[in-house]
């Protein structure tokens, strides 16, 4: 086995039994709870079920309906504490008399039950919360939970909020989805989106350079990660954030990450070496696997991710082996963002033997194995807390995050799902070794191209229809997002773009004569230009 690897395997089996030691009441009763949530799975469908569907009707009444509706098709939870089921009694029968009073009963329960996870987004608790980290010495990514905007007015909205927390004193990192800043995203314009978003990142890159903060800017969809990559390198190219000190995500389930972490590093190596600054990347795993996996299916598309749980794991090391070594690093600073401690400790093993230590930072979850964070910290001397936040109006969108983050840590092949009362020699620790030895040795078979290879311009337009394979299928969406596709649009424009050509001349055909002369013409403009100043083509009228 590799040197590396055993080195990693031996610190995680130390920070695993020094976590056990640094373990509170609080961190053995949500253990617990989780424990019998992955013993009944049933549990975990009915919670996620309450969370998901029981906040999305504004009207009260309607909301504690569909409450005590999800409540009564299941048995009730193992999980529950004796409170807990009290409180779901009075709810059942004593909810539709005071149906407002009972639902926001409800949504505060879950918010202080779910506060070390979601942090309150109220001044005064928020205050509190990231003064407590700051004396703490831990540092905080602050996540305005939300997700897309429906407006250019709410999205206003969002800009605002950024740059008043940027402008605050309480906020020095904050995370920035490009799709809660601007609601028009759209692939097939790709380079005019590009513009309208370098505007919108440079108004907050402006307010984070004149108060010393930092932006993460967080990846979502597949479809917006050459849009993210692109607009975050192309507004850090103005003159004014030459020295400004930003990052970005990458996701390793993606199979074509590492070549866009080629192509960031060779752009940052080029920044420093003109004497810009360095920038930062902040390498996870992936989030958004359910909606990838939605949009692929309904799309017809390719899933894009790797299929194997393992593939991912290798590709993060192999994104690590690339990011550590020390003529990377010096233009791109690391944040290992994983709860997996093989993977954290193989990380620090790695820095450490290329003298690269002091130029990574481990991030983690808030509110998640707190009692590894502790040691991390001890360890390393410094940490960082991805810190979603949302205020009691916005919970709803915290209820996503909630749902997401419980779906995830309790995969199968997830680390979280085993880490609780973690055990070194238990069945699970040795699962959780044997999984990080594969993903380490499947590193030089992983898939370095994209899943998705759509081309419009180069694939064959024979049609095979139902009656001919016996099989419906439904013909592929056009993929937006893959630049040969949007090469193709553009031809296709430029071939009818009626400013660059004559217009057309068409005729009437009678007995297969064309008749054009002594008919009254009529003029066809392009409806893209409303002023009419685009003419297509003249027709003759029939008598």
């Amino acid at each position: 086995m590799n040197d590396m690897i055993e080195k990693a395997i031996a610190r995680a089996r130390r920070w695993v039994e020094e976590s056990a030691t640094v373990e509170t009441k609080k961190d053995l009763i949500f253990q617990a709870k989780v424990a019998k949530m992955l013993d009944h799975p049933e549990d975990k469908l009915l919670f996620m079920e309450l969370l998901d569907q029981s906040f999305r009707a504004q009207e009260p009444s309607r909301a504690l309906e569909q409450f005590r509706h999800i409540l009564a098709s299941h048995s009730e939870a193992s999980f529950l504490t004796s409170l807990e089921r009290v409180l779901m009694a009075m709810l059942r029968n004593f909810g539709p008399m005071v149906p407002t009073f009972a639902l926001n009963q409800v949504v505060r329960y879950i918010r202080e039950e779910t506060a070390d996870v979601v942090i309150h987004g109220e001044k005064t608790p928020f205050h509190k919360h990231l003064q407590s980290r700051k004396a703490s010495g831990i540092q905080t990514n602050v996540n305005f939970i939300g997700e897309a905007v429906l407006g250019e007015a709410e999205a206003e909205k969002r800009m605002q909020k950024y740059i008043a927390a940027l402008e605050g004193d309480d906020v020095s990192y904050i995370s920035v989805k490009i799709s809660t800043i601007f609601s028009q995203i759209d692939s097939l314009a790709f380079d005019w989106t590009l513009e309208k978003l370098e505007e919108k990142l440079a108004r907050l890159y402006t307010a984070a350079k004149k108060n010393g903060k930092f932006i993460n800017l967080d990846m979502e969809e597949y479809r917006d990660l050459a849009l993210t990559i692109h607009a975050f390198m192309r507004t850090l190219e103005r003159p004014e954030f030459k020295d400004l000190y930003a990052g970005i995500v990458l996701q390793a389930y993606l199979p074509d990450t590492p070549e866009w972490q080629v192509r960031l590093t060779e752009w940052a190596k080029a920044r420093v070496k003109n004497g810009g600054s360095p920038v930062k990347v902040r390498i996870v795993k992936g989030a958004n696997m359910e909606m990838e996996q939605c949009e692929a299916s309904i799309e017809g598309w390719p899933m894009v991710t790797f299929d194997k749980k393992s593939h991912t794991d290798a590709n993060y090391k192999k994104m690590l082996d690339f990011a550590l070594l020390p003529e990377n690093i010096e233009a791109v600073r690391i944040g290992v963002a994983s709860h997996n401690l093989f993977d954290i400790a193989y990380a620090y093993e790695l820095a450490e033997q290329n003298g690269v230590l002091g130029k990574i930072i481990f991030e983690m979850l808030e509110g998640i194995a707190v009692a590894s964070q502790k040691i991390i910290k001890q360890e390393h001397g410094e940490i960082l807390l991805y810190a979603p936040t949302a205020a009691k109006e916005e919970f709803v969108n915290a209820i996503a995050y909630l749902v997401r983050r419980l779906d995830e840590n309790t995969a199968e092949e997830n680390f979280l799902r085993h880490a609780f009362g973690l055990k070194v020699g238990s069945r699970e620790w040795e699962l959780l070794r044997d999984g990080f030895e594969r993903s380490h040795l499947q590193k030089g078979e992983l898939r370095e191209t994209p899943k998705r290879t759509q081309n419009r311009r180069t694939e064959s337009h024979e049609v095979h229809g139902t009656y001919e394979s016996g099989i419906f299928a439904n013909d592929p969406s056009t993929d937006w997002s893959l630049e040969a596709n949007r090469q193709w649009a553009k031809e296709l424009i430029d071939i009818w773009d009626f400013r660059k050509r004559p217009p057309l001349e068409a005729a009437i055909v009678v007995n297969g004569e064309p008749i054009t002369k002594e008919r009254k013409q009529l003029t066809a403009t392009d409806h893209a230009y409303p002023d009419g100043s685009v003419i297509v083509g003249t027709f003759p009228l029939a008598t």
